[in-house]
């Protein structure tokens, strides 16, 4: 097999940006009529099944995920041995499957309060069941992603269509799940269809395919700490408060995950890159696109915080209704870890992940999720979802304290705050600008939202055009020479 042409890094950013915008969309054309249709209630009921179905969904992946990126990519150029690793993961993936499905079922049974809910929780648990045929590692490896952002778009306008078509009443929350779990087991079955003419694979024979556990098993601890992290909030909602708040905080926490979506995508989509790059000995260009990353965190991520701040119960109105009465203020909370989870993906899965420290990377996780569960428990029962936001925020700021914490013991220092100064300037004046205009001209709703983001981008953009930050330079620089050709 010739050796695979590494997609251009422009190209890469280029695609990404189509599946981020992609994603940050779908939602806001769909969640304004999911919300508005089921209501808080329904909505939260589904988004607390989803919760206990997302802590099998780590025990079935078992850590492969990100372990088959940066393994799959380091044979990518040797067409047998690739094979033979795709199959022996697709295996133990298919093993761990099993084992999580069986224990599933039986927590379904002996809870009461998960088999009132059983259809829901089989919807979910079908759903994470297919996730091993996906292979969507695979694809990042390779570095498809023109293929990862067609198929994205082509589901996305699939499961838009059938919301808009199914889904009538607050009585529609289970024909909701079903559109959600429909739509990940037809991906996963075109992803697998797919990959097979990439790739070719299948059940491996023997137990050779045991042996990546030694690898996973840290990588698993990791996944189950971050999805206690990302579900505990949702799950102890559920458990201790009521569904109504769920509903609200799940709305919440929709707009912060779309949010962080844009910022901490480039994570993932740089890895098998830098795991080139150090294998390569290359740390120039390693250290360039860590820095890189670092910029692009803070030239998206620290204006969003200041927009949302001054936004975010405008925006909560015109996506969900006005029956979201909490969600606002959970959402200012909330848009703080938009700039921490950034920061946090860079030092944790760019550099920790990609030099092979995967029990710091494991460490950083379980710390931030014990603050989690535990200001979770004390918070929660006081102050419902702004407790779970305020928990949220302080156990990020804890995984990216260990985070920091690893780098400097390996006397790497990353330049955080050097490079997050001029974006934070430029915020600052774009914050008091979009201030003064709403003191000026009364405004609100959709009117208000607009106005705001414009004046807020263009004085945003003026200052760091002024104060010669690099990204903004480039961006004006690409405008221009466009427009001369």
């Amino acid at each position: 097999m010739s050796e695979m042409k590494l997609t251009s890094g422009k190209y890469a950013i280029f695609m990404n940006y189509i599946l981020q915008g992609a994603n940050f969309l779908f939602p806001l054309i769909t969640y304004p009529y999911v919300t508005r249709v089921l209501g808080a209630k329904s909505l939260g009921t589904v988004s607390f099944a989803n919760s206990i179905a997302n802590y099998f969904s780590a025990i079935a992946t078992f850590g492969l995920t990100t372990y088959a990126i940066r393994t799959s990519a380091r044979v990518r150029n040797d067409k047998h041995e690739l094979s033979r690793t795709v199959g022996e993961l697709f295996t133990a993936n298919g093993a761990t499957t099993l084992l999580a499905v069986v224990l599933y079922a039986l927590v379904i049974m002996l809870f009461p309060r998960f088999r009132e809910q059983w259809i829901l929780m089989l919807l979910f648990g079908i759903s994470f069941m297919s996730d091993f045929l996906g292979v969507g590692w695979i694809y990042t490896a390779l570095e498809k992603y023109t293929y990862i952002t067609v198929r994205t778009l082509i589901f996305k306008v699939i499961t838009f269509f059938a919301l808009l078509l199914l889904i009538h009443n607050t009585d529609d929350g289970i024909v909701y799940a079903a559109i959600l779990a429909g739509s990940n087991v037809c991906t996963n079955i075109v992803n697998y269809l797919y990959a097979q003419k990439m790739v070719r694979f299948r059940v491996q024979r023997g137990i050779a395919f045991v042996g990546h556990y030694r690898y996973t098993k840290w990588f698993f601890i990791q996944s189950v700490a971050l999805t206690l992290f990302s579900n505990m909030d949702i799950t102890m909602l559920g458990l201790l408060g009521d569904q109504v708040q769920t509903g609200n905080y799940e709305a919440a926490v929709k707009i912060k995950t779309l949010l962080s979506a844009l910022v901490s995508s480039l994570g993932n989509l740089f890895l098998p890159r830098l795991s080139q790059f150090i294998k390569e000995e290359k740390m120039d260009a390693y250290w360039r696109t860590i820095h890189k990353s670092l910029s692009y965190n803070s030239f998206i991520s620290i204006p969003l915080i200041g927009f949302f701040l001054l936004e975010s119960n405008e925006v909560i109105a015109l996506l969900c209704g006005g029956k979201y009465l909490y969600a606002g203020d959970m959402m200012k909370i909330l848009v703080f870890t938009v700039y921490i989870i950034g920061i946090s993906t860079v030092t944790g899965i760019q550099i920790l992940l990609s030099m092979n420290k995967e029990r710091n990377l494991l460490f950083s996780s379980v710390g931030g999720t014990a603050v989690n569960i535990l200001l979770n428990w004390l918070l929660i029962p006081k102050l419902f979802g702004v407790g779970a936001a305020i928990a949220t925020v302080l156990a990020e700021i804890a995984v990216l304290f260990l985070q920091i914490m690893f780098l400097y013991r390996m006397n790497i220092k990353v330049p955080i705050l050097r490079l997050s100064v001029k974006a934070f300037v430029g915020t600052v004046f774009a914050v008091a600008a979009a201030f003064i205009l709403q003191g000026w001209i009364p405004m609100n709703g959709l009117l208000e939202i607009i106005v705001t983001a414009i004046v807020f981008a263009v004085v945003y953009l003026t200052m760091l055009l002024v104060l010669k930050e690099e990204i903004a330079s480039d961006l004006v620089h690409m405008v221009l020479h466009r427009r001369k050709k």
